[in-house]
């Protein structure tokens, strides 16, 4: 129990020196955290701007309109269009 009580305390203090090392929250976790022309991609956390999957250049350069990139709500199995890097166009959708 000692043990268990020492790590904690060090954990507290370290997290006052390195509070970005304990951050995990993501950007967004709804579409309301998103700008009106954005949607929230639950699958990295992060914003991407809505695009027409039959528009290449609905997106700015250096990103693909992927039309699986979200969905309705985290649970849900529909599809909704955005914006994405390269890096999150392979990770798929939600």
């Amino acid at each position: 129990m000692k043990r268990l009580v020492s790590f904690f305390a060090f954990a507290l203090a370290a997290s006052a020196f390195f509070p970005l090392a304990c951050t995990t929250e993501p950007a967004c976790t709804s579409h309301d955290d998103c700008e009106a022309t954005e949607l929230c991609l639950f699958g990295t956390g992060k914003c991407g701007a809505k695009c027409d999957p039959g528009d290449s250049a609905s997106c700015p350069a250096g990103a693909s309109c992927l039309s699986c990139a979200s969905s309705s709500c985290p649970a849900c199995r529909d599809c909704l269009a955005a914006c994405v890097a390269p890096e999150s166009a392979q990770q798929g959708g939600w």
